[in-house]
C-alpha cells in the first residue's frame, strides 16, 4: 500500500514536470519564431545582429552543448539578441527600423554608424528598446538637440562617441547619466566642459579617449575617477607629465599609451598599478629597456609594445 502510494506520487510528480518542461519549450519556441523574423527583417534592412552567444563564446562543455542545440533547434531557440548595428552610408538605409526592436527583450546595445543622429531618434530607440544599456554612435553628425538627449535616460550604463560631430562646442552631460559605468569619445575634440563634467561620473570603470586632444592636464583633473579599470589614451597628447596622476588610479587593468609621447621615466610611476593586467606603449617613446624593468616590477602584466601586437590585443571592432 505504501509502495503504491509512493509509485502515484511519483507519477503525478513526473506528470506535472512534464508538463511544465512542455510549456517552457512551447513558450521558447513561440518567442524563437517572433525573433527570427524580426532579425530576418532587420538584416534585409542592412542591420548586423550579434546573440548572446557570440559575445560570450565558450569553449567548455556548456559551449558545445549550444553549438548541438544551435544546429537543431536554431541561433533563435538558444540564443537572445544582444546587439544590433545599424548601419548608414552608401546603398544603405539611412533610417533604422526601431519599430522591430520592441520584440527583442534582450537587446542591450545599439550602434548607429554613419546615420544622422537626433534626440528623437535616440527617444524612438529608447522606447521601443527600454532594456537597453548602452548606445554607440559612430562617425556620425548630430543636431543640438543630442546633447542634451541622454540625460533623459539615467539607465544607460554605456555611451561612446566615436568620431562624432557636435554643433561647437556643445557635449552631452555625462553626469547627469547616475549609472553610467563606460563612456568613449574617440577621434574628436574634448573640451574642458567636458574633462570637468566626467571627473564628476565617479561610477566609471572604463574610459576610452583615443585619438583626441586629451593632454596631461586633463588627466590630473579627473583623478577623482578611483573606480576606473580600462582607460584608453592612445594617440593622444599626453606625456610623462601625467604619470603621477595615472598611478593613482589603482583599479587599472587595462592602460593604453600606444602613439603618445609617454617614456621610460613616465613608466616607472606606473609600476604601482599592482593590477595592471594589459599595457599598451606601442609607437610610444618607452624603450626595450624601460619594459624590460617594468616587467621586473609587474611580471604578470602583458606589455604591447608593436603595432602588430596592438592591432590583435586592442581590436575590439566587429566585422561587419
Amino acid at each position: 500500500m505504501i509502495h503504491s502510494r509512493f509509485s502515484r506520487k511519483k507519477i503525478i510528480f513526473l506528470g506535472v514536470a512534464a508538463t511544465l518542461l512542455v510549456v517552457a519549450i512551447g513558450v521558447r519556441w513561440q518567442h524563437a519564431a517572433r525573433q527570427q523574423a524580426v532579425v530576418a527583417t532587420l538584416r534585409d534592412a542592412g542591420a548586423t545582429v550579434y546573440y548572446d552567444f557570440d559575445l560570450r563564446g565558450r569553449s567548455n562543455w556548456i559551449g558545445a552543448s549550444k553549438r548541438f542545440l544551435r544546429g537543431a533547434f536554431g541561433d533563435d531557440f538558444v540564443g537572445d539578441v544582444e546587439e544590433v548595428f545599424f548601419w548608414g552610408g552608401g546603398d544603405r538605409a539611412a533610417e533604422p527600423r526601431l519599430d522591430e526592436l520592441s520584440s527583442l527583450p534582450g537587446l542591450r546595445m545599439c550602434c548607429f554608424w554613419e546615420i544622422r543622429v537626433s534626440d528623437a531618434l535616440i527617444a524612438r530607440t529608447f522606447t521601443h528598446a527600454p532594456g537597453l544599456t548602452s548606445i554607440v554612435i559612430s562617425r556620425a553628425r548630430s543636431d543640438d538637440g543630442l546633447v542634451h538627449a541622454f540625460s533623459a535616460f539615467p539607465e544607460l550604463e554605456g555611451l561612446g562617441l566615436n568620431a562624432v560631430v557636435f554643433p561647437g562646442r556643445a557635449r552631452p552631460r555625462f553626469s547627469d547619466i547616475v549609472k553610467l559605468k563606460f563612456v568613449g569619445i574617440t577621434f574628436a575634440d574634448v573640451p574642458g566642459e567636458t574633462i570637468e563634467d566626467l571627473a564628476r561620473c565617479t561610477s566609471l570603470t572604463a574610459l576610452d579617449l583615443r585619438s583626441t586632444d586629451v593632454t596631461d592636464e586633463a588627466i590630473r583633473r579627473i583623478h577623482a575617477l578611483c573606480n576606473l579599470e580600462c582607460l584608453g589614451l592612445d594617440y593622444t597628447k599626453i606625456g610623462d607629465a601625467c604619470a603621477t596622476s595615472l598611478s593613482t588610479f589603482q583599479r587599472l587593468r587595462h592602460l593604453g599609451l600606444g602613439g603618445t609621447s609617454f617614456s621610460d621615466s613616465g613608466l616607472v610611476h606606473l609600476e604601482s598599478l599592482a593590477r595592471l593586467e594589459t599595457l599598451n606603449v606601442a609607437r610610444s617613446k618607452v624603450t626595450d629597456y624601460g619594459i624590460r624593468r617594468f616587467k621586473r616590477a609587474l611580471p604578470h602584466c602583458n606589455i604591447l609594445a608593436t603595432e602588430a601586437e596592438t592591432e590583435v590585443e586592442g581590436n575590439t571592432n566587429r566585422d561587419r
